[in-house]
């Protein structure tokens, strides 16, 4: 089984030159996970500019949701990723309706029926992500 380095961090940690070398010295083996598309797009602009690495040695970076996405797939698993931002709110307000207010504090289950909610919500997790 091949080993596995998982390096953590925040988005600007400062550490994108110190991961572009381990990327580099990987040859090629190594995989770079995002919290986002848009940052993987620049992160994979970056190592090929930097001609650290050549084009032809694939798909070095990922977003999260996309590695985890092809992962399920070859396990034979049907994945529907939601997209947009409408269809992620409606999920989100279909699951927080389902919840079951008598378990959680006053002071929440008031803050889930004011304006905004989900979508303050949907944002927080996005942060998180």
């Amino acid at each position: 089984m091949p080993n596995t380095r998982l390096i953590c961090g925040p988005v600007q940690s400062r550490r994108p030159a110190e991961i572009d070398q381990l990327l580099q010295g990987l040859g090629g083996r190594g995989l770079l996970l995002t919290p986002s598309r848009a940052y993987a797009a620049r992160r994979r602009e970056t190592l090929l500019l930097s001609g650290g690495l050549p084009g032809a040695w694939g798909r070095l970076v990922y977003p999260l949701t996309d590695f985890a996405a092809a992962l399920l797939q070859r396990e034979g698993r049907m994945v529907d990723l939601i997209g947009d931002n409408l269809r992620r709110r409606l999920l989100l307000e279909r699951a927080l309706r389902t919840l079951d207010r008598g378990e959680m504090s006053e002071e929440l289950s008031e803050a889930m029926d004011t304006p905004g909610f989900s979508r303050h919500l949907l944002e927080v997790i996005t942060q998180l992500k």
